[in-house]
């Protein structure tokens, strides 16, 4: 698991800065055994790899930038040691290389792009665009253990839909998909930047509010209610909400139990004739 957020990191500001100030001495370095072995010694990787790791973590911009200073450390060089051979050999030599150098540095951006839009899909329901079920539970783990810390309070809404599969059977498979997708915009267009939220089912949907106390969660559930309402009388849905809501001054060492209690609540909801919100503080 370490292997692969090493692997997949991505830096901020000061972490960019340490990436080019560790790749320009890996270069430089490079430059200095070059000079000191001489000509008869070849170090092509020791100019390659600082290029393929900034490429990497910091994409083809700051990989070509790289190249650049790495092929005018190394031309550098060679013109000093060039023990009678002409200039322009030298030159042919160093626009070769900087030419293989371009060439990995697509490679490997392109690869990293691909790495990092085939990790976000394994994350993501496919038909929402919501985080699935295993993301949903990374992203609140994180949350989770930051409010335990803290002392923060965090809520937990469960949201099942009423009346989904009577639009299944009545209007296809492909009306109740949009009107999934409709939920789903409702649900991220009611999200703060820290809120998390999850398809975990059919059509069953979860959000994590970090933060947020009984009234400020009764009041985003009761709008999150209606918006949801008004967004199915303007297709003309006959679906209705059961929504549970969890909240928790001191939050629990396992997320499950807090959402646990929010789909129990919304539970109670479906028995006492659906359409309703439940909530609980413990």
């Amino acid at each position: 698991m370490d292997i692969f957020r090493i692997i997949r990191w991505k830096p901020g500001p000061w972490g960019r800065t340490v990436l080019y100030v560790g790749t320009l001495a890996a270069i430089l370095g490079a430059a200095w055994v070059h000079y000191q072995l001489g000509q008869h010694y070849h170090i092509y990787m020791f100019f390659l790899l600082p290029v393929i790791i900034v490429s990497w973590y910091d994409g083809k911009k700051a990989g070509t930038l790289f190249s650049l200073l790495s092929v005018a450390g190394w031309l550098a060089v060679d013109l000093s040691l060039r023990n009678g051979n002409p200039y322009w050999a030298e030159l042919v030599n160093n626009a070769v290389r900087l030419s293989v150098l371009l060439i990995v540095v697509l490679m490997a951006s392109r690869l990293r792009v691909a790495l990092d839009r085939e990790h976000d899909m394994a994350r993501q329901d496919t038909l929402t665009g919501l985080a699935n079920r295993r993301a949903f539970y990374e992203l609140g783990e994180i949350e989770a253990e930051r409010s335990r810390r803290y002392s923060r309070p965090f809520t937990a809404l469960f949201i099942d839909l009423d009346n989904f599969k009577t639009v299944n059977d009545s209007k296809g498979h492909d009306e109740g998909d949009r009107l999934l997708k409709t939920v789903a915009e409702v649900l991220h267009s009611r999200l703060r930047a820290t809120d998390i939220c999850g398809r975990l089912g059919g059509d069953e949907f979860a959000v994590l509010l970090p933060e947020t106390g009984e009234q400020a969660a009764a009041i985003f559930a009761a709008e999150l209610r209606a918006r949801l309402i008004e967004a199915m009388e303007k297709h003309g849905w006959p679906v209705t909400f059961s929504i549970g809501v969890a909240t928790f001054h001191t939050t629990p060492e396992s997320l499950d139990q807090l959402v646990d209690k929010a789909d129990a609540l919304m539970y109670l909801v479906k028995q006492g004739g659906k359409n309703a919100i439940r909530q609980e503080v413990y």
